[in-house]
């Protein structure tokens, strides 16, 4: 994993929390590669001010297990939700720089209350909550734990200060999950993304003369591996040639503009959808770019009624009308009636090819609503008037299948232009109704 920012000479590292465990704070704790500072739970000092930070796993929750005298025990769980919804953003800035972070963890997880999964109350929850791992609770606290193959960095932290209460099986989990520590086959401590740590640990306490050494061997640790996994590769480096970078720059580039269009083109059909949700002019300017940008039929907007459009052939001759129609519900007698009067406004024989296209229940809040059918009455009204109902729903059927490659351009002009009644979109193909 390659980033554009520099690893620092000197890491500043936050210790956060150092109230929550019954530690006082203490004067900055300085060495040559980083300076530690230990706050509280309400400090004012924010995450991604610091090149790393250090969380005990539970600060912002209080778990507390309940008996009654006729009842069985139960748990009962609160937590900070304003500070940890605060501290998720900054962890997320921290990470986006390039920061680290590291959970201890020091007591077993409270993951499931009432039978409920509850990964929302404590940051280091929250931080595995979109990550697919089965977590499972040691009956007891294990000390003897390893340093798994390749994380030699954590070797002094995990032999002096190393336990573990809690085992993590990656589950399919599409982020770079590497561990870190293990009990014979099972994880206790691990990283994901090569920048958050999850690391077993006994808890410190104010009265060990180690305590300075506990953060020491853990910052040790925590800056070798992610200095190495995190080296950006200098400019002088760079200069040497392995006869492929310029052919492999080339593909990317072609690759990264291949890309845009495609981007560009899902946008713009993606775009086409929302002629089940608009009225007006705006749904008659969509209804226009499905037929000349979707289907490459041509249109002709210009009609003083801005809801209207024409079909146009390669000459530019107009050979159908179009009445466009937003409505609540379903298909009324007076919308094809307007379709009607539309074409006589425009001084045309009364057989000349005119669509009503109507978006239907446009407040619908699924396909299944927005599929209604259309009444017979209206459907034999339209025959009768010579008028070619299609919801939009139906139009964006069409589309599809024209994609699909199953209508051609002309095979869709035939359908619009040669019948009357209602053109319906139904099981991956185009119905034509007369009643």
């Amino acid at each position: 994993m390659k980033s554009t920012n520099k690893t620092p000479e000197k890491f500043k590292i936050l210790v956060f929390g150092m109230d929550n465990q019954n530690l006082r704070t203490r004067e900055d704790t300085v060495r040559d590669k980083y300076t530690i500072s230990y706050t509280d739970m309400n400090t004012s000092e924010k995450f991604d001010d610091f090149d790393g930070v250090i969380i005990f796993q539970g600060s912002f929750e209080s778990v507390k297990i309940r008996s009654g005298v006729y009842t069985s025990s139960w748990t009962e769980i609160s937590y900070d939700e304003n500070n940890l919804h605060i501290r998720e953003k900054e962890i997320a800035r921290l990470h986006k720089k390039n920061g680290f972070s590291c959970h201890l963890l020091t007591k077993e997880f409270t993951h499931i209350i009432d039978a409920k999964y509850r990964l929302e109350t404590d940051l280091t929850k929250t931080r595995l909550k979109d990550v697919n791992l089965v977590i499972s609770n040691l009956q007891n606290r294990i000390t003897s734990i390893q340093f798994s193959k390749g994380m030699d960095a954590f070797k002094k932290f995990i032999e002096n200060y190393g336990a573990a209460s809690t085992t993590f099986r990656k589950n399919n989990t599409k982020q770079d999950f590497k561990a870190i520590a293990h009990i014979e086959e099972k994880v206790v401590g691990f990283s994901l993304n090569q920048q958050e740590y999850f690391i077993p640990s006994l808890p410190p306490s104010e009265f060990s003369s180690e305590i300075e050494d506990f953060f020491c061997s853990l910052c040790d640790a925590l800056i070798s591996c992610h200095t190495q996994k995190h080296t950006t590769v200098p400019t002088w480096a760079k200069e040497f040639d392995l006869s492929v970078e310029k052919e492999k720059e080339q593909k990317i580039r072609e690759l990264e503009e291949e890309l845009s269009k495609e981007c560009l083109y899902l946008k713009k059909i993606n775009s086409y959808k929302n002629c089940l949700c608009l009225s007006g002019p705006e749904l008659a300017e969509v209804v226009g770019k499905i037929f000349s940008d979707g289907m490459n039929i041509s249109v002709d907007d210009s009609d003083e009624h801005r809801e209207d459009l024409k079909l146009l052939d390669e000459s530019g001759k107009t050979i159908a009308l179009c009445e466009i129609k937003g409505v609540n519900r379903g298909i009324k007698r007076e919308q094809i009636n307007q379709a009607d009067s539309h074409r006589e406004r425009a001084e045309l024989p009364i057989d000349f090819p005119t669509l009503l296209i109507v978006n239907t229940a446009k407040e619908a809040q699924s396909l299944e609503d927005k599929n209604q059918l259309i009444a017979n009455e209206q459907i034999k009204h339209a025959f009768n008037t010579n008028i070619l109902i299609l919801r939009t729903f139906d139009l964006l059927g069409m589309l599809r299948l024209h994609l699909l490659n199953k209508y051609s351009k002309e095979e869709i002009l035939d359908l619009l232009l040669k019948n009357k009644g209602w053109l319906q979109y139904s099981n991956d193909t185009m119905i034509v109704i007369h009643e």
